[in-house]
């Protein structure tokens, strides 16, 4: 038996013989065979040869061949189409009919590993046109030949056909598309003809059978109002990609330049000036944005123009704009339409101004403000942004040159910042270390350059010395950053700082390390008993770490601001002259009867409270 099949293309056909042999002396009826391919090809079948009854069933074929004379041999013709895998195995057998002994049956069977490559084939593109300059409104037929060279087929091609203009203040292009060959024809190639809008003819998928070729021929049409210079470019391009898997090589790509003749009407142009800017960046959710729209006509003749200014916020949800339009100032003739009134209107479509007369005399200048004020949910995690845009364009149609619109981004801010401030406190002891840290959290939206504070109380020392400390908590990959302002404030006995970022479920914990200090109880207490003050009778006072964050566009400030606890060792005042005190004369009994303030001397030292506070 013999067989050769060890290298293919994906998703390709396949056509080979397998030849089953004799021998031996004597003739061989109705011997048997079996091929098989793992994985299976996609389609199998037996085409032509000596065999009979087959049976083909998956990737398995069967069959008898009558009769085989000595000395010769049968053929069994099989075609299919390969799997989309890397490789597939084959195997053929064959047996001699029941009662007949095979001499040497180690040749009876046969298989081997086909490797399957990635399916590609050659591609030819070439485009000519059939002249070179042309008339505006003449037109220009551009022949497009794309030959597949392969062996494989793509099914999906995609097939497009570009054409720019360079030079032309204004046209109007119109296309046909028709085949011209003999070959089967899409069925958009209809020959009926259509505007072409931005640049593209067509832009379709095709399928290029193995060995051929489609022809297609374009007929365009370019009004050209007007030109800058004495002729306009014309490019036109095509070019094939691939389909469905099938690579394509060889030249895909190919264009034409030609020219359009037309007088040089850089004369007839007006010029006007569009500016657009914003007074800030970023705004709070709710808070109005103001833009300056101005419109300037230098030129030597009246423009009627057509006014649009569009607004659109972007990575928000629930957004709901209202938006006013004014006048600023104007300069020579021009006047504010009265449509620029200052009353408040929602924002239908982002269409805050829309196409709206403005009559613009030469020479002239008007300027507007326009103010719109956007509410936002802060559901999202990403930054707001707030798109504005505004253009002219001539009433009558005349082409405008110089700058016709603007554009400006800003942002607007929505979060809900809170904070937490912890004291950890192991003792009331004079020099007992304390850490006292604050966490500041972002629930919603981004949050940026958030002012944080914590008041420090004079019972707790800190040396000036002292380093801060910051972290960022949370997920931590969506840019929270730590302040790198973080600094302690001895003179105001503040810990603060900016942090520029906390994006949505993330926050920053900030902190410094101090001991416990002392303070002084209100008014005098006897020399007796300050005198015998010992450490043990100190009491304690409850002071209070406070903790406030400030941050634009928060939607629950009353968040922002937390506390906590420190117990603060007090001590009573020391004469500061004993002896005069031992000498002096005794107070009165309205002076020393009187008890001293129960906050002062008569409140027991409490258990330590819970140290953390939260706001």
């Amino acid at each position: 038996m013999y067989w050769s099949l060890t290298r293919g293309v994906q998703t390709a056909t396949f056509q080979y013989g397998m030849r089953i042999y004799n021998r031996g002396s004597g003739t061989v009826n109705n011997a048997t065979f079996a091929f098989a391919m793992d994985p299976a090809p996609t389609k199998l079948e037996y085409v032509a040869g000596d065999a009979k009854d087959v049976v083909v069933s998956g990737g398995r074929m069967s069959g008898t061949i009558p009769s085989i004379a000595p000395g010769k041999f049968a053929t069994v013709g099989i075609s299919g189409v390969f799997p989309s895998v890397n490789s597939t195995r084959w195997t053929a057998t064959v047996a001699p009919p029941a009662g007949v002994a095979d001499s040497d049956p180690s040749s009876n069977r046969a298989s081997d590993t086909v490797t399957l490559d990635s399916p590609s084939t050659s591609i030819l593109t070439m485009i000519w046109q059939d002249k070179e300059t042309t008339a505006p409104g003449e037109d220009r037929v551009y022949t497009m030949h794309v030959e597949n060279r392969g062996f494989v087929a793509v099914p999906d091609a995609r097939l497009l056909m570009t054409y720019s203009l360079d030079g032309a203040a204004d046209d109007t292009t119109t296309a046909t598309v028709e085949c011209a060959g003999r070959h089967a024809c899409p069925t958009w190639a209809d020959g009926k003809a259509f505007t072409v809008k931005d640049g593209v003819i067509f832009d379709r998928r095709v399928a290029l059978k193995a060995r051929s070729e489609l022809v297609i021929k374009v007929t365009i049409r370019t009004q050209a109002k007007c030109t800058a210079g004495q002729k306009i470019t014309v490019t036109n391009k095509v070019f094939v990609g691939k389909g469905k898997g099938v690579d394509v090589a060889g030249q895909t790509t190919d264009s034409r330049v030609g020219y359009i003749a037309s007088r040089d009407c850089s004369s007839d142009t007006s010029p006007v000036t569009v500016t657009k800017e914003q007074g800030s960046e970023t705004v709070a959710t709710g808070q109005g944005r103001h833009y300056e729209l101005s419109l300037d006509n230098p030129g030597a003749k009246s423009l009627l123009l057509t006014l649009r200014d569009a607004y659109k916020v972007v990575n928000a949800t629930g957004e709901r704009s209202t938006a006013t339009v004014s006048c600023l100032s104007s300069r020579g003739q021009a006047r504010c339409p009265k449509w620029a009134d200052g009353k408040a209107f929602d924002v239908v479509n982002g269409k805050v101004i829309d196409a709206r007369e403005v009559l613009l005399p030469a020479k002239s200048n008007i300027r507007f403000r326009v103010v719109v004020n956007s509410r936002v949910e802060c559901a999202g995690g990403s930054k707001i942004e707030a798109h504005n845009s505004a253009s002219v364009e001539s009433k009558a149609g005349e082409p405008l040159t110089s700058r016709t619109s603007d554009a400006v981004k800003g942002y607007i801010a929505c979060n809900d910042v809170s904070t937490a401030t912890d004291v950890r406190q192991s003792g009331t002891e004079i020099g007992t270390p304390l850490g006292i840290s604050a966490v500041i959290s972002n629930s919603a939206g981004v949050a940026e350059n958030v002012a944080v504070e914590t008041q420090i109380p004079s019972g707790v020392a800190i040396r000036d010395q002292v380093k801060p400390t910051c972290a960022v908590t949370g997920a931590a990959n969506g840019g929270t950053r730590c302040p790198a302002d973080l600094a302690w404030d001895p003179a105001r006995r503040k810990l603060k700082g900016t942090v520029p970022s906390i994006a949505k479920g993330e926050s920053v914990r900030i902190g410094v390390d101090g001991v416990l200090g002392m303070t002084r109880q209100e008014g005098a207490q006897p020399a007796s008993e300050s005198r015998s003050a010992t450490p043990t009778d100190l009491q304690t006072v409850r002071q209070t770490v406070r903790t406030t964050a400030s941050a634009l566009g928060d939607t629950k400030p009353e968040t922002n601001a937390s506390q906590a606890v420190v117990l603060v060792p007090r001590a009573p005042v020391r004469p500061t002259d004993p002896s005069a005190s031992a000498s002096a004369t005794p107070a009165s009994p309205s002076a020393t009867s009187t008890p001293a303030s129960p906050s002062a001397t008569s409140m027991p030292a409490s258990p330590a409270p819970s140290p953390t506070g939260t706001g």
